[in-house]
């Protein structure tokens, strides 16, 4: 996951990644750069502008604040996400999350599936030092198979 931010320079809202994450028209938001639908769109066409984050966060203006301020906490939350164990990911994101993400050789979604469903759903386990306590989960069709 590498996020960006971008500025949508039309008047119609552009889907920015597969999880359906929208920037309004004229409006400033967070890009994921490796998913595919957010590589094609700050990279190919001209409805986003990427734009520099330290030029951004000196604007006065309280879009572009907001648009920063998501951008910081989506990366907090995708670093914290990353130092937790899959099985910490696993226990901390909804079980529907879960049971939809595609299973590896271990019988458990990959690392990178689980970062972006953590930063998705704003769910990072507790022991990250998020901030965030992640609530119990019920059993997972995957967990109970273990």
């Amino acid at each position: 996951m590498s996020l960006q931010l971008a500025y949508n320079t039309t008047d119609a809202p552009v889907t920015v990644d597969s999880a359906g994450f929208q920037i309004g028209g004229r409006s400033w938001g967070v890009v994921d750069t490796t998913d595919d639908r957010g590589k094609a769109e700050i990279g190919v066409s001209l409805r986003l502008v990427d734009e520099d984050k330290a030029r951004a966060a000196a604007s006065e203006r309280e879009d572009v604040a907001t648009a920063v301020a998501d951008l910081d906490r989506r990366r907090d939350l995708a670093d914290a996400a990353r130092s937790a164990s899959k099985d910490e990911l696993v226990e901390a994101l909804p079980a529907e999350v879960v049971d939809r993400l595609e299973v590896g050789g271990d019988g458990q979604p990959s690392k990178d599936d689980l970062v972006d469903a953590a930063v998705a759903t704003g769910e990072v386990p507790e022991s990250t030092g998020s901030g965030r306590k992640a609530a119990k989960k019920t059993t997972t069709s995957r967990t109970a198979a273990n």
